[in-house]
């Protein structure tokens, strides 16, 4: 089956949202697409989340607002704003708040499918599920993404101050119309992280991530077809990252000791159907993470030596993250393969748009080759 195909099975429903019918179709159809091929084990991970990062936003912001029009002198109130606001600032920093999985009533699953043994553990990984529609993600809005994060993260900080400020010595000295402007802010912001889902629901999630599942599939594939020596090769295809890299997370969370014990190399596949192919070696809008290990290392010697793969580049992800980022701060092998615009942008995700007809066979085959050469050189060296 070619990648555009499998890409088509995968949109044959209207979105592949989390919880949704439509993704579990979806996910149904893998793992019969996957039992196709000889010798190939396959393990259902049930994963629970929220369906959306929109209730745990709501939980951050509508208290802080209530706090700040109430104006209450309560010291209770004040340690529970500056909770909400570490929590809200470890989700943009990705780094597992606590608050997000209270919302842990929406069942998915991930699919790992397992070939081989040996002392190698080669991974490939893309996430099956696809996005709510987001107006920080409209064309107009994107480009100014990580600036949006840092202005909200701006204002639940000064009113989780100024809530520890009037329960420590009264509301005296601050105007009720800088309280009132600021709870009016942060429900206006509210509104914003949600009103493209309340009105347009899921996207088709033909880029993303789509092409990112179809291409890891494919490059596992060829890798179980002819399987490199001495080597165990998995295929993780994760829900809920749409909701903060969930899957993912509880991935990591049930096979982390064994991928580090074993040395895993995992390469994640995300959003790879337009544009130029890239490595992505840094992440982060808050504190960076730097991917820099043997993949990467690999990844920058088979560039050098390859003309096909002359034209991919290394690249610096500033809006948002990756599944991968639980492996990465774990200290483990991984990188992630990304196509960006010249722009630096991921075209169409959490739009509309994200519709087959923008896809590109060209990009998703160069990812194809690059992800299995990259996991045979590893393998091999």
């Amino acid at each position: 089956m070619k990648t555009i195909d499998i890409i088509a099975k995968l949109c044959g429903n209207a979105h592949r949202g989390m919880g949704s019918k439509e993704l579990g179709k979806a996910q149904d159809w893998l793992v019969s697409h996957i039992k196709s091929y000889s010798g190939v084990q396959i393990e259902r991970q049930e994963v629970k989340t929220a369906k959306t990062y929109i209730p745990f936003m709501l939980m951050v912001m509508w208290p802080l607002a209530f706090f700040m029009f109430g104006r209450y002198v309560n010291m209770p109130f004040a340690i529970l704003s500056l909770y909400l606001c570490l929590e809200l600032w470890l989700f943009f920093d990705w780094r597992g708040p606590q608050l997000q999985r209270c919302f842990g009533n929406t069942k998915g699953h991930n699919i790992i499918a397992k070939k081989g043994s040996g002392s190698n553990m080669l991974i490939l990984m893309a996430h099956v599920d696809s996005a709510p529609s987001s107006f920080a993600y409209r064309p107009s809005q994107v480009k100014h993404y990580a600036f949006n994060v840092m202005i909200g993260l701006f204002l639940v900080s000064l009113a989780s101050a100024i809530q520890l400020y009037g329960s420590l010595v009264g509301f005296d000295l601050i105007s009720p119309v800088v309280t009132s402007a600021i709870a009016l802010l942060l429900i206006l912001l509210s509104l914003v992280t949600m009103i493209d889902y309340l009105f347009k629901g899921f996207v088709p999630g033909a880029n993303d991530n789509g092409s990112g599942v179809a291409t890891a599939l494919k490059s596992a594939e060829q890798l179980w077809h002819d399987m490199p020596d001495d080597s165990e090769v998995w295929l993780v295809l994760t829900t809920a990252e749409e909701a903060g890299m969930l899957g993912a997370y509880a991935f990591w969370q049930k096979y982390g000791p064994k991928l580090k014990e074993k040395q895993a190399k995992v390469i994640n596949i995300d959003t790879v159907g337009q544009g130029a192919l890239k490595v992505v070696t840094k992440t982060g809008a808050i504190t960076k993470l730097s991917y820099d290990n043997i993949l990467t290392t690999a990844a920058r010697s088979l560039i050098a030596d390859c003309s096909a793969f002359s034209t991919i580049e290394e690249h610096h992800h500033l809006v948002g993250d990756f599944d991968s980022v639980w492996m990465a701060r774990d200290g483990l092998d991984v990188i992630t393969l990304a196509a960006y615009d010249e722009n630096g942008l991921m075209p169409y995700i959490h739009t509309k748009f994200d519709i087959m007809g923008h896809l590109d066979e060209a990009v998703m085959q160069q990812t194809i080759d690059f992800a299995q050469a990259l996991l045979r050189k590893v393998a091999k060296d």
